[in-house]
């Protein structure tokens, strides 16, 4: 089985299971992509919210965002949070897990933001974390 959440359990304590979003963009640390090798799914603790959609966004040093849609597929974003596609990430046990990447894709220019969000009434909470070369 792919590892799960290879780069939150090395930057949380052993007995936390997921990280918190904020509306002000959590710091979700910074990994060494030599760690990543099995894949990228990031788990974030709900507690009470009600999210009603999910977005995951990628940073490179080019500062050109993407967008993941619900296919998986990346594609250019402008920076409006309200065009932001839905990736569809299903509530579990007050948790939800994003799934970035499978494997490491080659050609990366390092540092990457992987950037995790969901929307609820209130409004937009994220969090962010930088990969780095491995």
């Amino acid at each position: 089985m792919r590892a799960f959440i290879t780069a939150l359990t090395m930057l949380l304590p052993t007995s936390a299971f997921a990280a918190t979003l904020s509306a002000t963009d959590a710091n979700l640390g910074r990994e060494k992509a030599a760690a990543l090798k099995e894949g990228l799914d990031i788990a974030v603790d709900i507690g009470d919210d009600l999210p009603t959609t999910t977005h995951i966004i990628a940073r490179f040093q080019n500062n050109q965002p993407l967008m993941q849609g619900s296919d998986g597929l990346w594609a250019p974003w402008n920076g409006d949070a309200l065009k932001l596609d839905n990736v569809a990430v299903t509530p579990a046990d007050g948790k939800l897990v994003f799934h970035i990447f499978g494997r490491l894709p080659d050609g990366l220019f390092y540092p990457v933001s992987f950037t995790v969000a969901y929307r609820t009434a209130d409004g937009l909470k994220s969090g962010t974390l930088t990969v780095d070369a491995p």
